[in-house]
């Protein structure tokens, strides 16, 4: 994932880099390239030697760390997960840690499902990626037929499936069930965002890909324990137990590691189910909740935008209060850094701003209009919008 995406990684490009710490951001040119080295020489460790945690897990979080706290859009989600991942695999044994992967999982389906199940989801992005499925079957000429209430209805019915699998996952009697549904659930996303559908960046198809081989290893685990006498399955756990990591983190309470692991696993996804932190870190894939942050431009101000980035620019008027105003254009930001960086924007609104304010000092802009387009209510498609 990390070299199909690898202009957001390494070099030089022309889309804002807007870091989480600003005092970090002149070291960057110099150690950015000593950190995603480090972080790659340290997962090729972590493929042949997975049990030495301490050379290579320690290196791949802290590299990670610092690449992230330099530019904000490195935190992907698939970024969020790999981490917690290697977290847990540094912090306890394998059996342990192969169970925190099985909550993660039951988390992020849960947070993502609840995320979407709204009415703007239903309207906006649903009928989209609804589409996108129906495309990549073949099945596009059936949807003509069908009502904008069909639609809507059948949008809804994405999160509730993931929701559902995410359920079925969390409980023992019905995890076979529930990981065989998430592989197919996986299969149908990248069918979707694929090449036959709708395009997406190839980072978001590899994490649906490997997401979908956690959950084809976490169903073969729990197949075998399912046939295993309770008395083998005690020598294993105890073997297992064994192989503990890092002796130095392995000296702290494993009540305390698990607070650590739950903590940041949990706290984000409650946050943003009250609309509150990053929506990435709760999980909040795809969803509607966040704010629309759009920037337009008049004609004598897009003419002071260089021709590398005028080819982004597209007619537009802007909603809400400033629907009225004419002659303006659009800079499509989102497009803009899928080419240029082969990965989406954040979708939080600190983020959009500081982009956004970049390129208005950068390139002198005088008239620039930000229209700011605020989620309704679960029960409401309709968004509030405000200018600036």
């Amino acid at each position: 994932m990390i070299f199909a995406t690898w202009p957001l990684w390494w070099g030089i490009h022309a889309f804002p880099t807007i870091p989480y710490v600003p005092l970090i951001e002149k070291f960057s040119p110099w150690v950015d390239p000593l950190a995603i080295m480090a972080l790659l020489i340290g997962l090729l460790v972590g493929v042949f030697f997975p049990h030495q945690k301490t050379w290579w897990c320690i290196p791949v979080l802290c590299s990670t760390c610092w690449l992230v706290l330099a530019s904000q859009q490195r935190l992907q989600p698939w970024v969020w997960h790999g981490g917690l991942i290697v977290l847990s695999w540094l912090l306890f044994s394998p059996r342990t840690a192969s169970r925190w992967w099985l909550v993660i999982l039951v988390t992020i389906y849960i947070c993502s499902g609840i995320s979407k199940l709204d009415l703007a989801f239903a309207h906006e992005l649903g009928p989209t990626l609804l589409g996108g499925l129906l495309q990549s079957l073949g099945l596009s000429v059936i949807s003509r037929l069908w009502s904008p209430k069909i639609w809507h209805t059948l949008s809804l019915a994405l999160p509730a499936g993931e929701l559902l699998v995410g359920i079925l996952v969390a409980i023992p009697r019905t995890r076979t069930v529930g990981l065989i549904l998430a592989m197919i659930m996986h299969g149908l996303l990248i069918s979707a965002l694929g090449p036959w559908g709708l395009n997406h960046s190839t980072g978001v198809i590899l994490w649906n890909i490997s997401c979908a081989g956690i959950a084809l290893g976490l169903l073969v685990q729990h197949r075998q324990q399912q046939q295993t006498v309770l008395q083998s399955d005690s020598r294993s756990s105890q073997t297992m137990s064994l192989k503990t990591p890092f002796r130095l983190l392995h000296s702290f309470p494993a009540s305390a590691r698990h607070l650590v692991m739950a903590s940041l696993l949990w706290l984000p996804a409650l946050l943003v189910l009250f609309d509150l932190g990053a929506p990435w870190m709760g999980w909040a894939v795809y969803s509607m909740r966040s704010e629309k942050v759009t920037l337009y431009l008049t004609e004598d101000d897009l003419q002071k935008l260089p021709p590398s980035l005028q080819k982004w620019v597209e007619p537009g008027l802007p909603a809400g209060p400033c629907a009225d105003l004419d002659h303006l254009h659009r800079l499509a930001l989102n497009q803009w850094t899928l080419n240029e960086l082969k990965a989406p924007m954040p979708p939080q609104k600190s983020y959009s701003m500081g982009v956004i304010q970049h390129l208005i000092e950068v390139n002198a802009l005088e008239r620039p209009l930000v229209a700011i387009g605020h989620p309704g209510s679960r029960w409401s498609a309709a968004r509030t919008w405000s200018c600036q």
